[in-house]
């Protein structure tokens, strides 16, 4: 005589089913593995503060679920707990597959006997597979993240012992089954509950018992606990090509999926641009992955448009990943009207091939990611030339010859994703015709006790000729020079982030910055003076942080900023400006750091007299200057992983 007991809060109506669920899990469990010993088990709805539940002895705790099918499943895996957990009560810390690799491998049944038909399944199921956990594996062993079955709790990372010590761990059961033959299977499993019931089994009695009572030699079985990748058996015959509508990963195993979506654009010279991705960006990733955004130009009707093709290779040793790309962009940067009332047009193309080598970590568990990058950038820009009208007398733009430059850039990169303190370093070579630029930048991060932080950035530069300074070269790699001020498009010389107006120097778009460099958040564009540009030397910190917490009702997306910053000049006798230069003020943070609004609100006495000079743009709406800062887009910071 067993008491069930299900405890809920009143009115309910996903639980008012839950007593015959919890019936339901023991007659199920006792069946097919051995008869439940205890007299009572209870299921208690909780505020667990996370999805699912947790398993006690006898008693179970509920968290909030979706619907009352999950609610089915989520006790009948609870209380299923009971037969491992508790009554074979083996070592969950060191072989947790052996509780939740087989208690998952008999909801799996549950599911079976008590749902046999599937539920019809809507637009985006219809794109991934049913078994989304098997797709997940396939992901991280085809980048050679995954671990064995047989890995302690400990050892395993959060998305492993997810996915392995449960979803890989119930599959292998599955396969186990199915090698001995259901009846055989269950009347062995039978067996091993009766013999080692509160005896604490571990998985060579497992094996053991299982060979005996079936009479076969399951080595090979049981040897696949202790290897990585995906289990035997799957398709592995040639895949066909299909197109998919934005993705698809539904047969992932036998298709290499086209997909394609449509794509729009704009920048102030090239106006709306409308187009076409194609891509076959997947889970788990391919070996070679591409990605072509063609676009028409409403503006200069021309087509424009980003792509990158890639190779990556994932080896055994020493690198977790080599990947081998080629990057290519083109797109307007600067509008005019000629003497016949033409619209003519300037811009660039770039071609950039990489290659990329990302260091394999000692342990999986580590949250660093260390890698050294190549690449050469083949530019090519073509401006305007003006000319004079002989009716009018007025210079009117007109489309000047395309120059080519290159720029080859080596970047080491060490990041720590860690929740406490995570940090970035990366380390820069560039050299371009006639010059040298070395550049290191460091990003902490100082968590506060009560939420938020402080985020500091250090910034170095240092710049020299080859071959000796002269006047030319001084203005030819003019572009190059590191400077304190804020960066804006015409001098991101290497076409890397998204600018609205790349050229303007009126309105809004000519308020929109980028972080490189000393990263002082002020324009100073008609002051050459104070940009704090130097063909030696710059250095700088930045700091932001966040707002108490306490202080607001609601978590507000603004931060206090603060910079300072020196370059080689300051320092000479007769400098422009004095050696430290600094700005402070609010800024603005939105969409996981990708856009920033900056305010400045107090800065340097030269920045201050030199702005009173021009009243027209000192105002507070005026040195106002935004960012989106794509540079730093990283998706593993976003999900956290």
């Amino acid at each position: 005589m067993i008491d069930a007991w299900t405890f809920y809060a009143p009115n309910d109506k996903m639980w008012k089913s839950s007593l015959p669920m919890t019936k339901d899990a023991i007659h199920f469990r006792s069946r097919l593995i051995g008869e439940y010993p205890y007299n009572v088990v209870s299921v208690v709805e909780t505020n667990t503060g996370f999805d699912g539940g947790m398993e006690y002895p006898t008693i179970t705790n509920i968290g909030p679920v979706k619907d009352t099918q999950t609610l089915d499943f989520v006790i009948e895996h609870e209380v299923g707990h009971n037969w491992f957990y508790g009554i074979l009560a083996n070592n969950e810390r060191d072989h947790p597959w052996m509780d939740e690799g087989i208690n998952s491998y008999y909801g799996n049944r549950y599911k079976e006997w008590k749902y046999p038909n599937k539920p019809a399944r809507g637009w985006f199921e219809s794109k991934i597979p049913e078994d989304q956990t098997a797709l997940i594996l396939a992901a991280l062993a085809k980048e050679k993240k995954d671990q064995p079955i047989n890995t302690p709790s400990a050892a395993f990372t959060e998305d492993n012992y997810a996915v392995i010590a449960y979803a890989k761990a119930a599959s292998w059961m599955k396969q186990l089954e199915q090698t001995i033959g259901q009846p055989a299977f269950d009347a062995a499993m039978q067996q091993y509950y009766q013999q080692w019931k509160f005896k604490h089994p571990a998985p060579e009695d497992f094996q053991r018992l299982m060979q005996q009572q079936t009479g076969k030699d399951l080595s090979a079985s049981f040897r696949l606990l202790d290897t990585t990748g995906v289990l035997p058996g799957g398709y592995t015959g040639p895949k066909k090509i299909r197109p998919a509508f934005l993705f698809s990963m539904k047969d992932y195993e036998k298709v290499n999926y086209v997909n394609f979506l449509p794509a729009i654009g704009y920048n102030m010279y090239d106006k709306f641009m409308l187009g076409l991705v194609l891509h076959n960006i997947s889970m788990p990733s391919h070996n070679f992955q591409f990605i072509a955004v063609p676009v028409y130009a409403t503006g200069s009707k021309q087509i424009n448009g980003i792509g990158n093709i890639s190779y990556t290779w994932h080896p055994n040793k020493h690198f977790q990943s080599i990947e081998l790309g080629l990057t290519g962009a083109r797109f307007s940067t600067l509008e005019g009207t000629d003497s016949n009332a033409t619209k003519v047009f300037g811009g660039f193309h770039k071609v950039v091939p990489s290659l990329r080598f990302t260091f394999k970590n000692k342990s999986l568990l580590s949250t660093v990611e260390k890698w050294i990058e190549w690449k050469t950038y083949l530019i090519g820009e073509k401006g305007f030339k003006y000319v004079t009208d002989s009716d009018d007398s007025m210079t009117y733009p007109a489309p000047g010859v395309t120059r080519n430059r290159y720029l080859n850039q080596l970047t080491f990169n060490i990041t720590d994703y860690r929740k406490l303190y995570p940090y970035d370093v990366q380390i820069q070579l560039q050299q371009g015709d006639g010059f040298y630029r070395a550049n290191a930048t460091g990003y902490y991060f100082f968590n506060y006790a009560k939420g938020g932080g402080m985020q500091v950035r250090l910034f170095a530069a240092k710049f020299g000729y080859i071959g000796g300074k002269t006047s030319e070269k001084l203005g030819r790699t003019f572009l190059y020079q590191p400077k304190l001020t804020a960066v804006r498009g015409d001098e991101d010389y290497t076409y890397s982030n998204y600018f609205i107006g790349r050229s303007e120097f009126d309105g809004a778009a000519s308020q929109q910055i980028m972080m490189r460099d000393g990263g002082l958040k002020l324009r100073t564009d008609l002051f050459a003076g104070l940009q704090g540009r130097s063909d030696n030397w710059v250095a700088s910190a930045n700091f932001n942080t966040t707002l108490p917490q306490k202080l607001f009702p609601v978590k507000l997306p603004i931060r206090i900023f603060l910079d300072l910053g020196t370059y080689a000049e300051a320092w000479k006798k007769d400098a422009e400006t004095s050696r430290f230069l600094y700005v402070a003020g609010l800024q603005l943070t939105l969409f996981k750091d990708l856009l920033n609004v900056y305010a400045p609100l107090f800065y340097s006495k030269e920045f201050r007299d030199n702005l009173k000079t021009t009243p027209e743009v000192n105002t507070f709406g005026k040195r106002l200057s935004f960012s989106f800062d794509i540079q730093r887009f990283n998706l593993r910071k976003i999900i956290g992983h």
